[in-house]
């Protein structure tokens, strides 16, 4: 995550990426992505590692997870969790209902 720290300064990990607390893993195009939020969008290719970067809130129902770097507390992870994601390319943002 320290890596995470120093591309996105000020972001959060958000969605599935706050709760597990590393990469997903995509098997079929053979890379890792994690979700983090932000004050802008972006996507950020470093080898097999993406960090998806979203627009949101990174001020309110959050915690420090390393300098640099926090992540949704945990009633904010699981809302994000619950909301409608599609699976564009690799691993859905969201984790499924049974994962929660």
């Amino acid at each position: 995550m320290a890596i995470v720290s120093k591309v996105v300064p000020g972001g959060i990990l958000s969605h599935r990426s706050s709760l597990e607390l590393f990469p997903a893993a995509s098997l079929e195009r053979n890379n890792f992505t994690i979700f983090v939020t932000s004050t802008y969008s972006k996507q950020v290719v470093i080898g097999p590692l993406i960090i998806k970067i979203t627009p949101g809130d990174v001020t309110n129902f959050t915690e420090l997870l390393v300098p640099g770097l926090g992540r949704s507390n945990e009633t904010r992870a699981l809302l994000e969790n619950l909301s409608n994601a599609r699976k564009r390319e690799g691993v859905v943002k969201n984790l499924s209902r049974t994962e929660i």
